[in-house]
């Protein structure tokens, strides 16, 4: 289902998240484009 790898996906970068904003978007970032949503 979607929702649940969404769900986990943005878990797994919430866990890591180190470095405050710009961090987060880079480990957003290789997420999204690993997974094929952007």
């Amino acid at each position: 289902m979607i929702y649940l790898e969404i769900f986990w996906s943005f878990f797994k970068v919430g866990l890591f998240a180190f470095g405050g904003g710009y961090g987060l978007i880079a480990m957003i970032k290789q997420e999204v484009l690993a997974k094929g949503w952007l």
